[in-house]
């Protein structure tokens, strides 16, 4: 047996985009319109929300019908290039214009040719060819150039070995589905549980009855500086919040939009129903929030409580503020009056117990990414292995790095900014991947980042007592590198080619630094050199990349966050080269 590339139009017996269809063209019934957003990676997604075009409007725009067997490919994000086989339904079927349609010849396995295309060693090849700054996308002809590794024998492809790897995968997936059913379900009962449990408590039947004025202070519903969700930054002076899921999504150096009035207060989403207890500093982001201050004998943890009980439903698009003030409320009374310890009691109980339940969902999280990671493991394993592809690596430069060279480089940063051996490292990688600085450092990925024995040599040298270019402040994990009293003599270099650059590069991104911890750095550092390694922009497979590399490190929220601020700046088209 022998492994043969063959181009994606090669296997292809009709191999074509789907149909334009806007939205006057769609009908309550008729062939079921499948989107992009029903391509799941490797499996379909069955949405409850059906869409459809008439069968006089699929004559009329010369629609292609698909079938169950096809497959189909998304062209657009998340990820682009993924995709899944059509299932079989009692509706005919039509697909829209970013999908693209792969029927195949008899002597390839359906969905041999869907692993294959989910697999890494073809996202890498979709990678290197999607267009777009915005919104990532691939051509169909540039889909088909995609090669593919077939096992043939008696030079012709053998199904039979097809068949075996997909039945391999089918097992594996399958086992997986279950598993992620599983976790799903345990988190749906947490859910039931937290509802159940506020239910139960804000039940007592000894409480009052009081309306929503009576908690909120009148002060409450004004209008806060906003920010536009164009405008957040990944990092910044004061965080930002809106009524999306994520407590804080993102950050501004504009301080003279921030909230300076009272905390802890309620943030409650107008539209989307979304209820946060905010202690810090924020702006407020986008539209649609109400800012709730507690009244003072009301303690602020017990409203959030009270009010997640509560709220609407929502689900719908529309303003629900109106409805929450309408809701009546329960309050422990002592002597007429609310009773502040008693409220402050009940939170205490609330709090250990949402604490609880908090560590459980994280943990499902942890075990819903260990299934993801496994599948893509196991799609690695049956295609890299197999068809003995090796990446290709990137010749070692013949140019061995001057340690002068990174002395001045490391000079100019301390010049500006003092930070450890790690964080300079991480400077010097951006100086030279992305400002194309002329260090030749070989960067690898290490434990700590990107790194190379080079930083080391430089540094020890800089610190010697025979050249005194560097000092260290402070002790443990407080330690910094600072100039010495030679730096003078690498900095006197000011107008060298590589001072220039160097000096270019930190004007640019000082600014950024500057306001950044040294987790920050180490996670843009670290998510840019996966970029670079696997020629990836997709924000799902850099997360996975990362808690395999730094397991638990980073959270999904602020890795997002970074994975915009790479692709907002351009890096990612730099780092994919």
């Amino acid at each position: 047996m022998q492994w043969v590339k063959q181009k994606l139009t090669d296997i292809a017996s009709f191999f074509e985009d789907g149909n334009w269809i806007e939205s006057k063209d769609q009908s309550p019934h008729g062939f079921w319109l499948i989107q992009t957003g029903n391509v799941g990676v490797v499996v379909f997604r069955n949405k409850d929300i059906k869409r459809f075009v008439s069968e006089e409007t699929f004559k009329r725009l010369r629609c292609t019908e698909i079938y169950a067997g096809d497959i189909l490919i998304s062209r657009l994000p998340d990820p682009v290039g993924r995709s899944c086989i059509v299932p079989k339904s009692d509706y005919k079927m039509l697909t829209a214009v970013d999908c693209s349609i792969l029927r195949l010849k008899k002597d390839y396995d359906t969905r041999y040719i869907n692993y294959l295309l989910n697999s890494r060693v073809s996202k890498t090849q979709v990678y290197r060819m999607v267009t777009g700054s915005s919104r990532k996308r691939i051509s169909r002809k540039n889909l088909g150039k995609i090669e593919l590794l077939i096992p043939f024998k008696d030079d012709k492809p053998d199904l039979i070995k097809q068949r075996h790897i997909a039945d391999k995968l089918n097992k594996i997936f399958a086992e997986v589905e279950k598993g992620q059913n599983q976790a799903l379900e345990a988190e749906n009962e947490i859910v039931l549980f937290r509802k159940s449990l506020l239910r139960e408590t804000f039940s007592n039947p000894k409480w009052q009855q009081v309306s929503f004025l009576d908690l909120i202070d009148n002060k409450s519903d004004f209008s806060l500086g906003k920010i536009k969700q164009k405008a957040y930054q990944s990092q910044g002076a004061v965080a930002v919040v809106d009524q999306g899921k994520e407590l804080i999504s993102g950050y501004t150096d504009k301080k003279e939009l921030a909230y300076t009035g009272r905390l802890p207060v309620i943030i409650f989403g107008d539209h989307t129903t979304i209820v946060k207890y905010v202690d810090f500093p924020f702006v407020q982001g986008a539209d649609g929030i109400k800012v709730l201050i507690p009244k003072k004998e009301i303690y602020p943890k017990y409203l959030y409580y009270s009010l997640l009980n509560s709220k609407p439903k929502g689900g719908k698009y529309a303003r629900h503020y109106k409805e929450l003030r309408k809701i009546s409320y329960t309050l422990p009374f002592r002597n007429d009056k609310p009773d502040f310890a008693e409220q402050k009691h009940v939170v205490s109980k609330l709090d250990k117990i949402f604490a609880l339940s908090e560590q459980l969902n994280t943990l499902f999280s942890r075990q819903e990414e260990s299934f993801v990671r496994l599948e893509a493991s196991a799609l690695d394993k049956s295609f890299n292995l197999r068809t003995q592809i090796v990446p290709v690596a990137k010749p070692v430069s013949s140019v061995v790095p001057r340690m002068f060279d990174i002395q001045q480089a490391i000079a100019h940063i301390l010049k500006r900014f003092e930070r450890g051996e790690m964080v300079v490292a991480k400077m010097l990688y951006f100086a030279q991947k992305i400002y194309q600085v002329p260090l030749n450092i070989q960067f690898s990925a290490q434990n700590f980042g990107p790194y190379d024995k080079a930083v080391k040599k430089a540094v020890t040298a800089g610190l010697s007592s025979r050249n005194k270019f560097f000092a260290k402040k402070g002790s443990g994990n407080m330690q910094v590198l600072s100039l010495g009293s030679n730096a003078g003599k690498v900095l006197k270099y000011s107008n060298s080619a590589l001072a220039r650059k160097i000096n270019y590069y930190l004007d640019e991104m000082m600014p950024h630094f500057s306001i950044s911890s040294s987790n920050a750095i180490e996670r843009l550092a670290t998510i840019c050199k996966i970029i670079e390694d696997t020629k990836t922009i997709d924000d799902k497979m850099i997360k996975r990349e990362l808690h395999k590399w730094k397991p638990n490190k980073f959270q999904d929220a602020e890795i997002s966050r970074t994975i915009a601020f790479i692709k907002k700046n351009k890096w990612d088209i730099q780092l994919v080269k």
